[in-house]
């Protein structure tokens, strides 16, 4: 089992407004357009559990767990991941993401 935690951080030039709409609420149809030939090749899990714990539209916040299926048990106990767009000074983002695999 994996044990630890990461955090990355990034910026872009894009509002987080943007970004939340592109890479959060409309990721699923957005993805396979801007790469086909990645979505077209690509084998998911057959079976995931998945839990949104939080999903907030207002401060670009989105959380959720996976419970079961995928590599839950196998090589994870439990997985959890938080991401979040914040405004920058310069009028980009600051997004964060933070993984716990247990």
């Amino acid at each position: 089992m994996v044990k630890g935690s990461f955090t990355e951080e990034k910026e872009s030039v894009l509002p987080p407004s943007r970004l939340w709409k592109g890479g959060i609420r409309d990721v699923l149809n957005l993805l396979p357009k801007i790469m086909p030939e990645v979505i077209a090749t690509f084998e998911a899990f057959t079976y995931v559990k998945d839990r949104v714990d939080i999903m907030d539209d207002e401060k670009h916040v989105f959380k959720y767990t996976v419970i079961e299926g995928g590599e839950i048990g196998r090589k994870l106990k439990s997985n959890s991941s938080e991401i979040q767009f914040q405004a920058t000074s310069s009028g980009g983002r600051s997004g964060q993401d933070e993984g716990d695999p247990r």
